[in-house]
């Protein structure tokens, strides 16, 4: 078993040398087979992939600053979202069609694509869209236009095929012009069947189709990297614009509107039901709480009322010892006041008996003596008389 192990990775490793060598031995430039059926021999289909992928962010950059002049310029709400809206859908655009797999493919959709912008501003249904600065968009597709002819003229082929692919790309442009606002358009597919064919089967060229995927890859997700930041700012952008404009915030509330109609009708059912099962929940609570306060209540009462009850024998108990402590208390102060009155009254009738045995006594002494002296006086008289009668 082991030595079966063994040999397995042998072969393994033999089939792997094998191709390293043989790819090795095959290096240099390579074409795929639409440029191998074209005759581009000096040019490799990586030097024109990295060409094509260049030009997009390129073809980023031109839009960027045209539209941003654009909008420098002006006030007026409809041209400024008819820029942003120019950066935010034609860069996704380009980037879609620099990224096909076949080079020459990719050259020819982006050369089509800069030829259908160009007519789309100069002639096409956005002639009007940047009004008296319209101009700066014109100038700007037309220097894409140079450019990507520019990678164009590069391409080693003939001049008869070159002539001949351009009359036929600008025969299609011419009929398919951009029919909306979105820079989008379908590709040109008849060209394109044949454009778009891989490489040339087998083992070798599996493993170079499996090099030239992952550089591919690494050109995209570079670009895409690059480019990122600057599509969400102008997203912003455009989001911000269409936010400002009634007409567009009027769209928005509408198809808000249109396509919530049925979420709000279900959402609103669900709310009701779920509101009466809450208010029936609630009503049952309340019952509850309601005869669990009046049965705490009652027995709250009764315990306050035995509390008072209790409380007020206590104060009469009270107040009743507090006025018999009075009552001894003013029993006691009156015993000594009234001993003390009786015994003033009693000294005060001394006194006064005293005093009027005094005067009776004096009465009679003054009565005896006035008798006494009436006796004398008559006796006086009498003896008087007598003695006058006897001479």
């Amino acid at each position: 078993m082991l030595h079966g192990n063994r040999r397995l990775v042998g072969w393994i490793a033999w089939t792997v040398l094998t191709i390293a060598i043989v790819g090795c031995g095959s290096s240099g430039p390579r074409q795929t087979r639409r440029m191998q059926e074209l005759g581009i021999e000096d040019l490799s289909a990586q030097e024109l992939r990295i060409q094509v992928s260049a030009f997009a962010v390129r073809f980023a950059g031109v839009v960027e600053v045209a539209a941003d002049e654009i909008a420098s310029r002006t006030d007026d709400p409809e041209i400024l979202r008819n820029a942003a809206i120019w950066k935010v859908y034609s860069v996704p655009a380009i980037l879609r069609v620099t990224s096909l797999s076949e080079p020459v493919g990719a050259y020819v959709t982006t050369w089509a694509a800069c030829l259908l912008m160009l007519e789309y501003f100069e002639i096409g249904i956005g002639a009007e869209l940047f009004g008296e600065h319209q101009q700066i968009a014109i100038e700007a597709c037309r220097q894409l236009v140079r450019e990507i002819d520019a990678i164009g003229a590069g391409i080693p082929v003939d001049e008869e095929v070159r002539s001949e692919g351009r009359a036929n790309m600008a025969a299609w442009v011419e009929a398919n012009p951009l029919s909306n606002h979105l820079y989008t358009s379908h590709a040109p597919t008849d060209h394109l069947v044949d454009l778009t064919k891989g490489y040339d089967s087998g083992l070798v060229s599996i493993a170079e189709d499996v090099q030239d995927q992952i550089v591919e890859l690494n050109d995209r997700l570079s670009i895409q990297t690059t480019l990122l930041p600057r599509q969400v700012r102008w997203q912003a952008e455009l989001a911000v614009l269409e936010m400002t404009d009634p007409e567009s915030v009027d769209r928005i509330l509408q198809a808000t509107y249109r396509g919530s109609k049925g979420i709000i009708a279900s959402e609103r059912d669900s709310v009701v039901s779920a509101v009466g099962a809450e208010r029936e929940a609630l009503m049952r609570s309340v019952d509850e709480q309601r005869v669990a306060t009046l049965e705490w209540m009652t027995g709250e009462r009764m315990a306050v009322l035995n509390a008072m009850r209790e409380e007020r024998i206590a104060a009469l108990e009270q107040m009743e010892e507090m006025s018999l402590r009075m009552l001894d208390a003013s029993f006691e102060h009156l015993g000594a006041t009234e001993a003390r009155m009786l015994l003033a009254v009693q000294d005060q009738m001394d006194r006064t008996i005293d005093r009027t045995f005094a005067k009776i006594t004096m009465l009679l002494i003054g009565t005896g003596i006035a008798i006494a002296l009436v006796l004398v006086l008559g006796m006086w008289v009498y003896v008087t008389r007598i003695r006058g009668v006897t001479r």
